[in-house]
């Protein structure tokens, strides 16, 4: 068995090919894929773009700190390959500005944590672990603040402070439309 390096012409994951054997399964995408000499070379299909041409440009996009067009990609992509981690990984790292943004928005947790999932279960195990890690992090830095008992009513006086000055804005502005007439 002699193995070669090559990319999946259907997602543009990384994979090893038996250069004896004339078939292959890519390990990230399922696809059953009859192997031939343009293996290596095959970028693009008449002009078309192919999986691996959107997860080249979503990562170039992603240097670029583009994160709204690469999203567009991987999502593109993920749909295409939702047996790829490639695509996941990459909508994770754009839904978090690549773990430096955090939003205790619902929408947006589940957002990271559908992509996360889906990571997950598509990832090679070194990926896993890699990202199992930094995601540990990223979560415990976005738990809810929790009220004790004492910054509970700290919060109620601001809040009953808050609407006292919002109620005296608005008695102001009143004061001054009716001198105004």
């Amino acid at each position: 068995m002699n193995l070669v390096s090559a990319k999946c012409p259907n997602c543009g994951a990384d994979i090893e090919v038996d250069d004896t054997k004339t078939h292959y399964v890519c390990k990230y995408c399922k696809k059953n894929i009859i192997k031939d000499d343009k293996l290596l070379k095959k970028i693009s299909i008449n002009g078309i773009q192919t999986n691996s041409d959107l997860i080249v440009s979503a990562n170039e996009l992603l240097e670029m700190d583009e994160y709204l067009k690469a999203k567009k990609l991987f999502l593109e992509f993920a749909e295409k390959c939702p047996n790829d981690y490639q695509g996941w990984l990459g909508l994770l790292i754009c839904r978090t500005r690549n773990f430096t943004i955090r939003d205790n928005n619902i929408l947006f947790k589940k957002d990271v944590e559908n992509y996360y999932n889906h990571f997950q279960k598509t990832a090679p195990n070194e990926m896993k672990i890699q990202y199992d890690k930094i995601m540990e992090e990223y979560f415990n830095e976005i738990k809810p603040v929790e009220l004790s008992k004492d910054s509970s009513t700290e919060f109620s006086i601001l809040r009953v402070i808050g609407l006292t000055i919002g109620i005296m804005l608005i008695i102001i502005g009143l004061a001054s439309v009716a001198g105004n007439s």
